[in-house]
């Protein structure tokens, strides 16, 4: 009995699979929406290309990291590869690496910005804007100073980070929150995404 349910739970995947028509060549993944994968964090990514194929994206890669650059990564698109240097808080970080490219090597990378897919539908209100960690956690100490408590940061897609806070349970609710925050100092306002 035991067995008989192994076999069917092999079979079931293999039909799984070629049902999806997925493979480790193709750009396109389950649940992919189109414009990046959901696990890439927000932020600032220096492109060095965009090929059509993951063998032109490996080769690509291996060009790269040939000319010194050996933090790159290829992340799939919905009909493209990326070649990629991402990693970093700022945006300033991102120029200069596309500089020392453009005086180094033959490459011409394109600093973009990223943003994840965000949120379900949560209702955040942002606090501020910082430029790095280091500015972000000073904002988050001041905001829990002033007695809004338990705020997040997250990361901008050009870099640096806002602060947030979340948890709401209704629009209305949002709006009074961020009146609140801006009449004591802060820029507060409820996220459009929201």
């Amino acid at each position: 009995m035991r067995v008989v349910r192994i076999v069917a739970v092999v079979i079931g995947a293999a039909a799984l699979v070629a049902v999806s028509g997925t493979s480790s060549a193709s750009p396109k993944r389950l649940g992919q929406t189109c414009g990046g994968l959901p696990e890439y964090t927000t932020g600032p990514e220096v492109v060095f290309g965009r090929p059509t194929t993951l063998a032109a994206a490996e080769k690509l890669q291996a060009q790269v990291m040939g000319a010194g650059f050996t933090f790159t990564s290829i992340e799939a698109g919905c009909n493209e590869f990326r070649v990629v240097i991402r990693g970093y808080d700022t945006y300033e970080t991102a120029v200069a690496i596309q500089d020392e490219a453009r005086r180094k090597t033959i490459f011409r990378p394109t600093v973009e910005c990223y943003q994840a897919p965000d949120k379900n539908g949560e209702l955040e209100v942002a606090m501020g804007h910082a430029p790095d960690l280091g500015s972000a956690d000073a904002l988050v100490s001041l905001v829990a100073s002033r007695g809004f408590v338990n705020a997040k940061l997250e990361s901008d897609p050009c870099g640096g980070y806002e602060v947030m806070m979340k948890g709401f349970i209704d629009q209305a609710q949002a709006k009074a929150f961020a009146d609140e925050a801006y009449g004591v100092g802060f820029n507060a306002a409820l996220e459009p995404d929201s």
